[in-house]
């Protein structure tokens, strides 16, 4: 059985902890970074929370530039896109003439 750092309590091995910033084992009590006092606190509190962490990683992969997009669709494609809707309803019988 493993030993919590800080409070010195026992821990079966499915419940530790190991610290990624201090390399210390912990108990579920004390597994965060704030409630073990850690050595390495500043370099936790500078790294962003888990779902914002993947989704900068994506953001600076893909820059999504706003004149792209819109340069993509011009009005004729627009409109051709909604004369084919109208063609395909006159086939099917949707609209009538």
């Amino acid at each position: 059985m493993a030993q919590c750092d800080y409070c010195g309590k026992e821990i079966q091995t499915l419940s530790t902890f190991t610290c990624s910033y201090c390399g210390k084992t912990f108990c579920p009590e004390h597994r965060l970074p704030f409630n073990h006092n850690c050595t390495h606190i500043e370099a936790w509190k500078q790294t962003p929370p888990p779902g914002q962490k993947k989704a900068q990683q994506k953001a600076a992969r893909n820059p999504i530039s706003t004149s792209a997009l819109s340069s993509s669709y011009s009005p004729w494609v627009i409109i051709a896109g909604i004369v084919v809707l109208i063609l395909i309803g006159i086939v099917t019988g949707m609209y009538v003439l």
